[in-house]
């Protein structure tokens, strides 16, 4: 009974692993093509940045071609087009490289999966969507078996608790006998003796091979011991995890909601400055550094995006599934950005 159930356990605990390679795979798959989302915005957003920049050149030629501008303005106008011009080629180098990660994560080609590519063309509005917000999250109970890891651990401490039971049953004697017997005469007593070949094998075969059968119920009880503190450890470093994930989303939800603030202020200013400056009250100093902050939210607004969504996933491969989230009926429903 206790060897069939320690196979079981066993092939239920190979069963986990491959589940949580699955789970780690889809996750790395979820990375990289939201790295291809954010690439390709970025790239749209510095062909829209250089667009911009443009504009305000040709404004800066016009006011010096006047006598309203310097030389000045000029030069440092087209010095903030050279910057954004040069950003372009390593948008576009990284995107190279998070397409061929994607497509060897899915066993493809690179070349084969051009076609694929080509029809992944995100605005800049809803290129990298928000996730959700996360208002259930599993108990320590229900993780014991949500997460494959903990699970196929936990698989593994009941394999050693019976792998201890059969140690412990070696130990005593097997009484299945054999009556295998012969008569036979003898030379000078007369009288019949009875020879048994294997009537006692059987029980005291483990008393002869009692040293060496307790060593291995030892080594089985010493096994378990190392077995529940491994488990113990990794179920307190998978609990550090989701804590500290769920503080990064937290985290980065936040900043989010800051960045688009300031976002919004920064085009406020840009248009401020850049009709203050067209009626002669500012310098063009104050429109170059308005624009310079607004194209560096921009990139930044991104970039936030892409870290709050990597944050959700954290969760999602610390607590070992999609997450369970309330839809409008207030049911539970479970959704993954896996």
């Amino acid at each position: 009974r206790h060897t069939h159930a320690a196979q079981l356990s066993r092939f239920e605990a190979t069963e986990a692993d491959l589940a949580a390679t699955y789970l780690l795979i889809s996750t790395q798959i979820s990375r990289a093509y939201f790295d291809i989302m954010m690439h390709q915005a970025m790239i749209q957003l510095i062909k829209q940045q250089i667009n911009t920049n443009q504009q305000f050149l040709e404004l800066t030629q016009l006011r010096k071609s006047t006598g309203q501008g310097s030389i000045l303005d000029l030069q440092q106008q087209q010095q903030q087009l050279l910057f954004t011009q040069s950003k372009l080629p390593e948008a576009e180098r990284n995107l190279t490289i998070q397409r061929q990660n994607l497509a060897v994560l899915l066993n493809e080609s690179p070349l084969s999966f051009q076609p694929y590519f080509a029809k992944l063309t995100p605005n800049l509005t809803n290129s990298l969507p928000s996730p959700p917000n996360i208002n259930m999250l599993p108990s320590p109970k229900q993780l014991l078996t949500r997460s494959p890891t903990l699970f196929a651990g936990f698989l593994r401490l009941k394999t050693f608790d019976h792998d201890i039971a059969i140690a412990a049953a070696n130990r005593l004697p097997s009484l299945s006998l054999s009556a295998n017997h012969t008569r036979q005469n003898t030379d000078s007593i007369g009288f019949n003796q009875l020879r048994s070949s294997n009537l006692a094998l059987n029980i005291f075969q483990p008393i002869f091979d009692a040293g060496r059968l307790k060593n291995t119920y030892l080594l089985r009880k010493e096994a378990l011991k190392e077995a529940t503190h491994a488990f113990e450890q990794a179920y307190l470093t998978t609990l550090a995890d989701i804590e500290q994930s769920i503080e990064n989303e937290r985290y980065q939800r936040s900043l989010l909601k800051n960045t688009l603030n300031r976002l919004s202020l920064a085009k406020q200013s840009l248009s401020e400055a850049k009709f203050q400056y067209a009626n002669g009250l500012i310098s063009y100093l104050n429109v170059l550094q308005s624009l310079e902050t607004l194209q560096q939210l921009e990139t930044q607004s991104l970039t936030v995006r892409r870290n709050l969504l990597s944050a959700y996933i954290d969760i999602i491969l610390a607590t070992g599934g999609p997450i369970h989230l309330p839809n409008q009926s207030g049911q539970l429903n479970e959704k993954s950005n896996d």
